[in-house]
């Protein structure tokens, strides 16, 4: 059997939760090989247990025999809590948790003493 072929008889069989899967591969012109393409569903079916919304960026098309890229895939999860969103992490400023440094009162309180220190002299 050709490549493509296999291929697209694979994605034919999937069950209908692949559609969103099988609508990027395809407007994306994605080409791979049969193994790629089951190393790809793997992971979409793991992001699809898990409930993670997961932007995916694929560049994994060939170059004409000089290699492939490889697919990157970014996540970023934020909770929301009454329409705001809850900042938690490190700060890099104070290095207590909870906060990051651009809401740290005491970055805050040294930015506006350098701004008054600095138009006095």
């Amino acid at each position: 059997m050709h490549q493509y072929l296999q291929i697209d008889a694979i994605l034919q069989s999937l069950p209908d939760s692949y559609g969103g899967f099988i609508s990027n591969f395809y407007m994306n012109k994605i080409e791979c090989t049969p193994a790629e393409l089951m190393n790809m569903l793997i992971t979409a079916q793991g992001t699809m247990k898990t409930g993670t919304v997961m932007a995916v960026s694929s560049t994994s098309k060939t170059r004409k025999g000089k290699g492939k890229k490889k697919a990157t895939q970014a996540t970023k999860v934020i909770e929301k809590k009454k329409g705001k969103t809850v900042a938690k992490g490190k700060c890099f400023h104070c290095g207590k948790e909870g906060h990051w440094k651009r809401n740290c009162k005491d970055y805050l309180s040294s930015l506006k003493k350098e701004a008054t220190g600095s138009g006095t002299k």
